[in-house]
């Protein structure tokens, strides 16, 4: 039987890194997809160091997982905070972190759904925050 894949985006630090650390812990090979090293290399069967941010190489990475492991989670986890009131906000960290928080999520998701079908299944989950229910200067992300 193959061992099932996870793939965890942001997964090097923090609670990404607590992720990757519990799917390894029940089983699953995990690749992580960071702009960071792994803080803990040791659970990783696969780590790709890389700019999720980049459009090109985040699709060109998970096209080339979808094609060589049989992914049956994916974790869209990757974020990152632009702290700005609403009225301050700039455009460029508008885009920057609607580009990463989002635009990632659906490069993975479009790219590993077929992998899943063809399986029979599998499991997306959208990491959030509670800071959707409120918090200063947290536009951009609790909008992400």
């Amino acid at each position: 039987m193959t061992q099932p894949c996870a793939v965890v985006t942001g997964g090097a630090r923090n609670i990404g890194a607590a992720i990757a650390r519990r799917l390894a812990a029940d089983g699953f090979r995990i690749i992580v997809l960071d702009i960071e090293q792994p803080e803990d290399a040791a659970f990783h069967a696969d780590a790709c160091q890389l700019d999720l941010s980049d459009q090109a190489a985040a699709t060109a990475a998970f096209a080339d997982i979808a094609a060589r492991l049989p992914v049956s989670v994916l974790v869209n986890n990757v974020g990152i905070v632009r702290p700005a009131l609403f009225d301050e906000v700039d455009v460029g960290d508008f885009d920057r972190v609607l580009h990463l928080n989002t635009r990632t999520a659906l490069i993975a998701a479009r790219a590993l759904v077929p992998v899943m079908r063809q399986q029979g299944g599998g499991r997306i989950v959208f990491n959030t925050s509670r800071v959707t229910l409120g918090k200063s200067a947290r536009t951009l992300y609790s909008a992400s």
